[in-house]
């Protein structure tokens, strides 16, 4: 009972760290500096779909900021293909995450999945 204890106090630690922002990872460009990322409203909606349907809601809240992991900050720190990459595989962007791998996603459902995160933003 007691290393069940450590694991999920180690694992509430790791994703409180990651919702902070503060991951092992380097920005590698800004939201402006990159290119071909412009937002389609039809393809966001489709990815706000996706987003319920597979109940990223449970982490993220409905709204993507109310849950355990905000995800207002995405589109500031990672690129599209950043955040597609972290949907798809998401222990390639950082090893000790506790996000379930959504590889079973196709292109489509992974760039509207992708440009539906990256449209959080607090108001």
């Amino acid at each position: 009972m007691i290393r069940y204890s450590r694991l999920m106090a180690a694992l509430l630690i790791v994703l409180l760290l990651e919702a902070c922002g503060n991951t092992p990872l380097q920005k590698t460009k800004t939201n402006a500096e990159t290119t071909g990322n412009q937002l389609n409203a039809s393809v966001v909606e489709n990815g706000k779909q996706l987003f319920l349907q597979y109940r990223c809601v449970q982490c993220h809240g409905e709204d993507g900021m109310s849950g355990m992991i905000d995800l207002s900050n995405v589109a500031a720190k990672y690129s599209e293909d950043q955040v597609k990459t972290w949907i798809a595989n998401p222990r390639a962007m950082n090893p000790a995450t506790g996000m379930p791998a959504f590889n079973m996603l196709n292109d489509e459902q992974l760039n509207g999945l992708a440009q539906f995160v990256r449209s959080i933003k607090k108001k």
